[in-house]
């Protein structure tokens, strides 16, 4: 039986998370890079790889660059965004998969009501399902 990430010691533990975060690179980088939009990625001690979409362009198109990011994350791993968190003032949401034995989590939020309303109707068809 392998063991898991979480029972390895430190050095290995982070290795393995380091080649998880490679590996979401490897991925998604050139999808996410296509949309415009970055893909921030924080890999540690922890058994878990973080990352978060970004927009890398003018103010003005940062929500339709997001959610293509998000869009292109969902399409190369197969996985629906799920809503972390819905607000009057904010809406979170993520995609969660696993590579190579680690928890991954590529993130975004929206805080303007065109982002918001634009990632509900991204959200919709998973809600629907």
């Amino acid at each position: 039986m392998a063991t898991s990430v979480r029972a390895r010691r430190r050095p290995a533990r982070q290795a393995t998370v380091l080649r998880a975060a490679l590996a979401l690179l490897a991925m998604v980088g050139d999808a996410v890079d296509e949309a415009g939009a970055g893909l921030s990625i924080t890999a540690g001690l922890r058994p878990l790889v973080y990352a978060s979409v970004y927009s890398l362009g003018a103010e003005t198109a940062v929500e339709p660059v997001i959610l293509a990011g998000i869009q292109a994350v969902r399409d190369v791993t197969g996985v629906p965004p799920i809503c972390a968190f819905d607000s009057p003032d904010a809406l979170g949401f993520f995609v969660e998969t696993e590579i190579a034995g680690v928890p991954v989590q590529v993130t975004s939020r929206f805080t303007t009501e065109a982002g918001m309303a634009a990632a509900r109707a991204l959200l919709a068809p998973a809600v629907a399902a």
